[in-house]
């Protein structure tokens, strides 16, 4: 269902494309929403796709359809696959994804026209106990990734983006892999984008492996073992500091 009440088309502001994708997520959508529409950035483009809920995410979804641009639930076959049946809705200048359990905090506007020429622009998360991930777009996203993509506005006017649905967990990862491979330039912005829960999929053991899977496929093998080493190495600080501490 469409509905285009949401975008002003104010030259001063470019117009940014929200992608929410979610399945069976009544507990946690209607924060998302409410983040989202409550944005004060005046042109926003705000898209919903669901796989297809029985659990009362659809009724959810109803419920704030005046403040949605578009929205569709049926089934599909992953979290990136429903990305990019919202990409193909898309007609922003700017895109991000803000899925369920997530909340937008805000849109650096300011940034955003400043980086009219880049590939993406990259802001700051913030997660529970007040964690903020900071991004970097260096030789490090050779061993993980560096750009978290609850704060990562890719720019539609440069380029027409799809994600690999190869990959079911971090095709993200993929995509901005191909980004630095390829020589694109990415800003960075000093301001905290979203709110993003760490009980997705992203934070789990399957997200480790499928990020080896795509370093080795598009690196090579020895680049999996730095990558693999390199986050063992992490684990250990981590834990050392964590016991050093009694935290």
């Amino acid at each position: 269902m469409e509905n285009i009440s949401r975008i002003n088309k104010n030259k001063l502001f470019p117009v940014v494309s929200v992608i929410t994708v979610c399945f069976n997520a009544v507990l946690d959508i209607e924060a998302t929403f409410n983040s989202v529409i409550n944005c004060k950035y005046p042109n926003i483009e705000y898209i919903v796709i669901d796989g297809g809920s029985n659990d009362g995410t659809v009724e959810l979804i109803k419920k704030y359809k005046d403040n949605i641009s578009f929205w569709v639930s049926e089934p599909d076959e992953g979290i990136y696959s429903a990305m990019n049946k919202g990409l193909d809705k898309a007609t922003g200048d700017w895109v991000i994804n803000i899925n369920a359990g997530d909340r937008l905090l805000s849109i650096p506007s300011l940034d955003l026209v400043k980086a009219a020429k880049d590939q993406a622009l990259c802001g700051r998360i913030i997660s529970e106990n007040d964690i903020i991930a900071i991004p970097k777009f260096n030789k490090k996203i050779r061993l993980l990734n560096t750009l978290p993509h609850q704060a990562l506005f890719y720019n539609l006017r440069l380029s027409n983006m799809r994600y690999e649905t190869k990959y079911k967990i971090v095709a993200d990862f993929a995509y901005n892999l191909d980004m630095y491979l390829t020589g694109n330039k990415i800003a960075i912005s000093d301001h905290i984008v979203a709110f993003h829960s760490l009980e997705g999929l992203s934070n789990t053991n399957a997200s480790a492996y499928e990020s080896f899977k795509v370093i080795k496929n598009k690196l090579g093998y020895l680049s999996y073992l730095r990558s693999y080493f390199y986050r063992k190495i992490l684990a250990f600080k981590y834990y050392f500091n964590k016991i050093l501490f009694n935290d």
